[in-house]
């Protein structure tokens, strides 16, 4: 049976192509404020940490989010208050105006849904008028552009996880984009055994796309010996788990993500995933589209489509080898969800399916009948 898996793969290639200097050409690679981590949310960690350090308590925070962001900001000592975001994806502005209006915010948290920019205008109007210290939050949406210029360079602050596009086991990132706003961490290299055990998951999803089940029998085997080193309490960190831990906060990225960025075509990344978000959009009928067009720039983590019966779709998309799933489905228990319907909406609604860079126009047409025939 046909595999599609979610990310993208390792391939045994990269190992013998020479460098495309990524960390000299483009952003936020070639930042002198970009820290390099293990999660994105140990970069939002320290960021906390640090805005603690200035007296800052609390900031505005969408109420549509992950969770380990939340976790990451609690943790730093932080509290958070929560502004709506419209069942569009879009920033309720008028909630979140009437948030800066009723308290003294300092810090303003954004983010830009799969890689789509926000209405980046009015947040820097927003900014100018109350004094904000933005934070940009493009975890998912690596390389994307607003208008010629790099989403996560509009913020005082820019989030980034790298994994979630590129080929790696491991990496995501703070960027300091505000030279007044420079402080000093300290990261340690990560555990081997997560990073060998992630990499060979990639691996085998090279092996899915190119002999069909192959690399999910070599992941069936994977997962037993996890089950035995789990009995024997060998301690491994999957990089798309829920949690946050302080202990493992100052993890930074890996030599092997940092060998493997220099030998990505950034070109190639950009051009595939816009190409296969449009076939989406061509293939998928209208009435499932969050987005009803990719704007200029946008380089999209996955294509997200709306659907009442999410649950049936997704455990049969599943079962016919579509690696899909459920978007950011759960609520974290800091937030009031009951104030916030438009985003239990979207929580309840949205499934993502794969466009990533190694997936060809077969790979997307089989994406396509497959949820068209499960969801009509």
């Amino acid at each position: 049976m046909k595999y599609i898996p979610s990310l993208q793969a390792i391939s045994p290639f990269y190992f013998i192509k020479p460098s495309a200097r990524v960390f000299e050409r483009y952003y936020p690679f070639d930042h002198s404020g970009l820290h390099l981590f293990y999660f994105a949310r140990n970069g939002i960690y320290f960021l906390g940490k640090y805005l603690k350090s200035k007296g800052i308590n609390r900031i505005l925070f969408p109420a549509y989010n992950h969770g380990n962001e939340i976790r990451a900001l609690l943790a730093s000592g932080l509290k958070l208050e929560y502004y709506n975001i419209h069942a569009s994806a879009e920033i309720d502005f008028e909630h979140l105006e009437r948030q800066l209006k009723d308290g003294d915010f300092r810090v303003l948290y954004f983010i830009h849904y799969v890689g789509i920019a926000q209405n980046l205008e009015k947040i820097i109007e927003l900014k100018e008028k109350y004094d904000l210290i933005l934070i940009e939050d493009n975890a998912l949406g690596l390389f994307s552009e607003y208008r010629g210029r790099p989403l996560g360079s509009f913020g005082d602050f820019g989030i980034f996880c790298f994994y979630k596009t590129l080929p790696i086991p491991n990496g995501g990132g703070l960027v300091i984009n505000n030279d007044s706003l420079r402080f000093p961490i300290e990261t340690v290299p990560p555990q081997l055994l997560s990073t060998i055990s992630r990499s060979a998951g990639l691996f085998f999803n090279w092996l899915d796309l190119r002999f069909n089940g192959l690399g999910r029998k070599l992941q069936a085997a994977k997962s037993k010996l996890s089950s035995v080193a789990d009995k024997m309490e060998v301690e491994r960190v999957p990089v798309l788990d829920t949690g946050f831990a302080v202990d493992k906060a100052a993890w930074g990225i890996s030599k092997l993500s940092r060998y493997l960025i220099n030998r990505i075509s950034v070109e190639n990344v950009i051009k595939k995933r816009r190409e296969n978000f449009n076939f989406m959009l061509k293939h998928i009928p209208e009435k499932y589209h969050l987005f009803s067009e990719l704007p200029d720039g946008a380089v999209p983590w996955f294509f997200p489509v709306k659907i009442k019966n999410r649950e049936p779709v997704f455990q049969e998309l599943t079962r016919r080898g579509v690696d899909c799933a459920r978007f950011w489905r759960h609520f974290h228990p800091d937030i009031p969800a009951e104030r916030f319907p438009e985003i239990k909406t979207l929580r309840d609604t949205v499934l993502e399916l794969p466009i990533h860079q190694d997936l060809t126009d077969k790979h997307l047409k089989f994406v396509c009948d497959q949820f068209n025939q499960i969801a009509k």
